[in-house]
């Protein structure tokens, strides 16, 4: 992470910028909690996403 003139920069272990992407992680048809993951895509976000919590469903938006 790189922080330059009060703004945040995150960037990834290949150097890529990844963009922080909000996810829905629901359990039995309820969301249960939302959490924020950095990722460069919206599918990229949801697989991490469904590492971090693998008995539930994640939906990135």
């Amino acid at each position: 992470m790189t922080v330059y003139e009060g703004a945040v920069r995150i960037v990834g272990k290949d150097g890529r910028e990844l963009v922080p992407w909000r996810v829905a992680v629901y359990e039995r048809g309820r969301v249960t909690r939302f959490t924020t993951v950095p990722a460069t895509t919206v599918a990229e976000a949801a697989r991490r996403a469904n590492v971090l919590y693998p008995k539930r469903a994640a939906i990135a938006f």
